[in-house]
């Protein structure tokens, strides 16, 4: 499914009315039909329904899931935030329609709606006030009916974004109603699953309008990571395979202090499908490792880099992705695995110290000879780039995609909203996960299962698409077992499909 900002969910309209012929108010009627079957779904029709309508397109959204619900024999009030001579277009259309069968409520100030809202209780609000084009803060009248309605106990259905959201970053523009749903049109825009927009809704979920994959084709997009996406890239495994035929992969990870992320990381590796792990690490924490991870090879350390670099050179062709960095140290050695690896053509995964060291040597990026997946966290992400962690987090998509592009690597940003970019631009947001997954150890679990699925035979791009997906699914499968707050890494590994 598609992400797109406001201004190119409105070209992809614009295609549909100018290019294709289809009538706006065609589209308008989609929409509020998605979200009038929906209440007749979900709710008896004894039930009574709140409309709040906003003077845009966004309230004549409202007009129709109000005239459809009445049609179903609920029982309706239709608040207009304004006077009704001001609309235009479809919504004052809309507005006129739905005049034939009920009294619109012009709302010009607070003793206004006390007076509407205080005539019946309302078991369910649809808030078709304001859409995802904001660009200002909200303020006067609809801040304090907003406010107001935050207080209220009755169920709450935001139509295409909560009220209050900005549609392009996910910030809050001053207030935002607190939703349970949010029905949004045709695809996702970047405020449904960015924060703190995303967590004002419990539930958001995108309905068709009749928009045709033609308009969508006409115009720039990006993607979310779900399950139709990672279904087209996965493969079946061979029923007749061995463990060679699901490839073998390097570790190099791990120091005194630091054995869980050497652990945590070769159980998502093996978690991923993975036949075979190597693990080079340090010497004195290997006994801990064989313990904890049996089904890993290890590989230790040796005092002089060059005689392992002979020994590394002469089976480097039997792996199929190497993995440096969890728990390795911020120091020389992990500056000449990267040195060695990247001039090498095997698939590289870079994660934590791997990333730090590689930040005071980004000069080691130009000459790479492989294929290059990196997983930064906002700080290392920071250390990186050199921008401020609260400039990443305005700005996360553009920034994923700006320095996958000048890097020419595959960048897996991780944050409450985990964005992966590809060299070539392309951006995908994760859809999933929770406050759970932010507990040491989460991020080495995750670069595992990447280097593991590239060992596989997946690229990078696939192998981050995928392990972000099945990380993220298993975090919260763990969560509606464990609670968020009890979760631990490991935990994660129990729960991978």
């Amino acid at each position: 499914m598609y992400l797109v900002t406001p201004e190119q969910m409105k070209r992809i309209e614009a295609y549909c009315f100018h290019t294709l012929m289809i009538p706006s108010l065609l589209l308008m009627e989609q929409a509020g039909s998605q979200v009038a079957e929906y209440v007749v779904r979900h709710f008896k029709m004894e039930n009574h329904v709140l409309v709040l309508c906003g003077k845009g397109n966004n309230g004549g959204d409202g007009f129709v899931i109000a005239r459809k619900l009445i049609d179903y024999g609920y029982k309706v009030e239709v608040i207009l935030l304004g006077k009704k001579e001001v609309l235009k277009g479809d919504a004052a259309t809309c507005c006129r329609y739905l005049e034939h069968f009920i009294k619109i409520h012009e709302i010009l100030d607070y003793d206004d709606y006390i007076k509407v809202k205080s005539k019946k209780n309302y078991h369910l609000i649809i808030d078709s006030l304001l859409g995802t084009g904001l660009n200002k803060p909200i303020d006067g009248l609809m801040k304090n009916i907003i406010e107001d309605l935050n207080t209220y106990d009755a169920y709450k259905i935001s139509v295409d974004i909560a009220t209050g959201v900005s549609g392009l970053t996910g910030e809050i523009m001053s207030s935002c109603l607190d939703s349970d749903l949010t029905i949004a049109f045709g695809s996702y825009k970047r405020g449904h699953i960015l924060y703190p927009g995303k967590s004002r809704s419990k539930l958001i979920i995108v309905k068709p309008i009749g928009i045709p994959e033609e308009a969508f084709q006409s115009n720039d997009k990006d993607y979310v990571i779900n399950k139709t996406l990672i279904q087209k890239m996965e493969r079946k495994r061979r029923t007749d395979g061995h463990k060679g035929s699901f490839g073998k992969g390097l570790l190099i990870a791990g120091s005194p202090g630091m054995e869980g992320a050497l652990i945590l990381a070769s159980q998502g590796a093996l978690k991923s499908g993975l036949g075979l792990l190597y693990a080079l690490t340090a010497p004195a924490i290997n006994t801990v490792f064989k313990v904890k991870v049996p089904e890993a090879v290890s590989l230790l350390y040796s005092s002089d880099f060059f005689s392992e670099q002979t020994t590394l050179i002469e089976s480097i062709a039997e792996y199929k992705s190497v993995l440096i960095g969890p728990g390795l140290g911020e120091n020389n050695r992990t500056k000449q695995y990267l040195d060695y690896f990247l001039a090498q053509s095997l698939p590289v995964v870079i994660d934590a110290d791997g990333l730090n060291v590689l930040a005071k040597h980004m000069n080691l990026l130009e000459h790479k000879k492989c294929e290059v997946v990196m997983t930064p966290h906002l700080g290392e992400m920071s250390r990186l780039t050199g921008l401020k962690i609260e400039s990443i987090q305005k700005d996360l998509i553009e920034v994923a995609r700006h320095y996958a592009q000048i890097w020419k690597v595959v960048l897996v940003l991780k944050s409450a909203t985990t964005i992966v970019a590809s060299p070539e631009g392309q951006v995908y947001g994760n859809l999933f996960g929770n406050s759970g997954m932010a507990t040491a150890g989460s991020g080495d679990v995750l670069a595992g299962i990447i280097m593991g699925l590239q060992a596989q035979g997946y690229s990078g791009l696939e192998s981050s698409l995928m392990g972000v997906y099945k990380h993220s699914k298993a975090g919260d499968a763990a969560a509606k077992e464990k609670g968020e707050a009890a979760m631990l890494a490991s935990d994660l590994l129990n729960y991978l499909l």
